[in-house]
This record gives C-alpha cells, sequence and structure tokens, in this order.
C-alpha cells in the first residue's frame, strides 16, 4: 500500500501489496442517514489526479433530501512515474517526519473525495429535493510500513530481511470516530451544484489497538477522521 503526497502523482504500481484507505465504516457511532431505507449503489470508477490514474469503489447513499458516500476504498493502476515519486513520499518517514507523511496521505485522499463529490453531483441522477451531500469518515488513522523486496517476496514469507528491500506506507485504523463533510446542493434550472461546505466533528478518537502486521508505524500519531476532510 502506497503513502501518497498532496501535489504530484502519475501512475503507481501495486508493488505486491493491494493499496487501500484502509477505511471501515462504524456505522453504531456514525449512523447520519436522513432516512430509514436510502437507495443504495455501489460504484467503481476511475479518477486522475494530477497524472495519477486511481480506481475508488465505494457506496452511495440516496435520501430524498441528501446523498452520502461511505466506506470509499482505492488502488492505483500501474505507472512507473508514481512508483518513482513514491520514493519521494518514504522520505518523509525515512527521516522521522512521520506526522508529515501522514498528513500528505490525508491531503491526498481529501482530493479524491473532492472529484468523486463532483462527479455524482454531476452524473448521478438525484431527486430535486437532495440539498446536501455528506461524506462520512470513522475512522482515525496511522501509517504502517510494508517492506517490498527486489524479487517480489515479502518479509513475512522470507525469513531475515537481508535481501535488497524498498518499503511502502500505508494507512491503518488507530481509532473510531465520526466526522460529516455536509456540502450544500443548489439546484438551478434542474441542474445540481455544490455551495459551501461545512465539517462536523460528531466525536473524537477512542483509540484501538493498530493492526500493523511487521510492527513498523509510529505510535504516537493517530489522526482523527476529520484530518482525511
Amino acid at each position: 500500500m502506497l503513502l501518497l503526497f498532496l501535489i504530484s502523482c502519475g501512475k503507481q504500481s501495486e508493488e505486491n501489496v493491494p493499496i487501500t484507505n484502509d477505511n471501515t465504516e462504524v456505522r453504531n457511532i456514525c449512523d447520519w442517514r436522513s432516512c430509514e431505507t436510502p437507495f443504495t449503489m455501489v460504484e467503481t470508477r476511475s479518477y486522475i489526479i494530477n497524472g495519477c490514474e486511481i480506481i475508488a469503489t465505494y457506496s452511495i447513499e440516496i435520501c430524498p433530501n441528501s446523498v452520502s458516500v461511505r466506506d470509499m476504498s482505492f488502488v492505483f493502476t500501474s505507472s512507473a512515474a508514481c512508483n518513482d515519486q513514491n520514493q519521494v513520499w518514504n522520505q518523509f518517514w525515512t527521516h522521522g517526519q512521520t506526522l508529515q507523511a501522514n498528513l500528505a496521505y490525508n491531503d491526498f485522499y481529501r482530493q479524491i473525495t473532492l472529484l468523486i463529490q463532483d462527479y455524482i453531483v454531476s452524473n448521478v441522477a438525484l431527486p430535486s429535493t437532495t440539498n446536501a451531500f455528506q461524506w462520512i469518515e470513522t475512522g482515525c488513522h496511522t501509517l504502517c510500513k510494508h517492506l517490498v523486496y527486489e524479487d517480489g517476496g515479502d518479509k513475512l514469507r522470507s525469513g531475515d530481511g537481508s535481501r535488497n528491500s524498498t518499503f511502502n506506507l500505508y494507512h491503518t485504523i488507530c481509532g473510531e470516530s465520526c466526522c460529516i463533510r455536509s456540502t450544500e446542493i443548489i439546484w438551478k434550472d434542474g441542474i445540481a451544484t455544490l455551495g459551501e461546505s461545512t465539517i462536523i466533528n460528531a466525536r473524537p478518537c477512542i483509540m484501538k489497538p493498530v493492526n500493523c502486521p511487521e510492527g513498523y508505524y509510529d505510535s504516537n500519531i493517530c489522526l482523527p477522521a476529520c484530518a482525511r476532510l
């Protein structure tokens, strides 16, 4: 899983590790549906940020007055350009700048959410009564480091780690919280556009054990869900 930088990216190979935002929604602490039985659809689409193509999968829930996105994950398509850029992102970690690395990941994630939001409002058939778009986040995050070996193996399968290797960073959940970015939807002549956004921090982080199999993570940093929005 790769760490993403906030402004530049080409296409990225997966380096034997699935890349995902590791986001699993905690419904019991962040159930902000505006209707009991929303129309739900799961969508997978390609989005490009500064030349970096990602494939995002997410759930869309449509109620008469609102539309929300939950449980978004994403992977990169293969590209030497983003593979090279990954080395720049990893320098944050190499130089002990774990907070900066985590913030950079959050900033790229935020850009993905905005692209998805824009696409849905422009292309999905919404009721004309829809007046809000909600992006819901429920995880607090820290970073894990995953070793990737030149021969395609990994440390967990291959012993002492003496072979040539690089590493990739990825987000993992370190707590539960509830944050909603609510954006006004404005209708004019049957066309929906986006207005002002408000971020609601409905619940601070409740810490939980970190699932980082190789043990390389910064235990001092656990950013709340709102850091992604």
